[in-house]
């Protein structure tokens, strides 16, 4: 069997990676991590729809949420501060710093890789730890780029008994989140899953309004651009 741990918001790009590990014949066990974030609960409402329909479908993903509201909530993001206002418009140098939350990678792949040795001491199967980062990301947050990743990684793998049977799989690492989404359509495809169920039960957003997803924010115009570019709409429920 091979073994996949990911770290799933419930967003587009984490649900895409869930179908790729699917696709590629991985046993996924998602963790979700609520880290006191502002689109936190929605996201969640959204991911469990998602496994419920993959369970219909015959896809059976372990699945849990953390709760880590307490060592994160108070971090200085327009995420997790309720008094702090997430920019609109496109991404630039100014809005990602209002954006970012310190040190989130870093805090969930630990957790990801600590389950991963453990799920590889239960089974006896090797792990593979996964987060759905892109290229664009990379561009834009310091904590998605190859070279954090690969620094990270190999800190756990000196600090840690049995590190040969743990690995990481980040495959959209080099890649658009356009191609993010044409994976997740091809994956759809050769699952015999509906896109649009999965992808409705997706949110990007940094600012949802009850639920739904701003439409202004810097990740909803890249998300939107994506499916435009496709020749697709985007099944998500937006205010506007």
């Amino acid at each position: 069997m091979k073994e996949a741990i990911l770290s799933c918001s419930g967003g587009l790009d984490s649900t895409s990676l869930l179908l790729n590990l699917l696709k590629n014949n991985f046993n996924a066990h998602i963790v979700n991590f609520n880290y006191g974030s502002k689109q936190n609960i929605f996201e969640l409402c959204l991911l469990y729809k998602n496994i419920e329909y993959l369970k219909s479908k015959g896809f059976n993903v372990d699945y849990k949420t953390l709760d880590i509201s307490d060592a994160m909530s108070n971090l200085s993001s327009s995420l997790t501060r309720k008094d702090v206002e997430t920019p609109e418009g496109a991404y630039n140098s100014e809005n990602q710093k209002v954006i970012f939350v310190p040190n989130r990678n870093a805090i969930f792949a630990s957790i990801i890789y600590a389950q991963a040795l453990s799920l590889y001491n239960d089974t006896g199967n090797d792990v593979s730890i996964c987060m759905g980062i892109h290229a664009n990301e990379v561009s834009v947050y310091p904590d998605c780029t190859p070279e954090f990743f690969d620094t990270l990684f190999n800190a756990f793998q000196k600090g840690n008994y049995n590190p040969e049977h743990i690995f990481a799989y980040n495959p959209y690492v080099n890649v658009t989140k356009q191609k993010v989404l044409e994976d997740a359509i091809d994956s759809c495809e050769k699952l015999g899953l509906d896109l649009n169920v999965i992808m409705k039960n997706t949110l990007s957003c940094y600012s949802p309004k009850n639920g739904k997803a701003c439409g202004k924010c810097p990740t909803c115009i890249e998300r939107l651009e994506i499916f435009k570019n496709l020749g697709l709409k985007d099944p998500a429920e937006y205010v506007k």
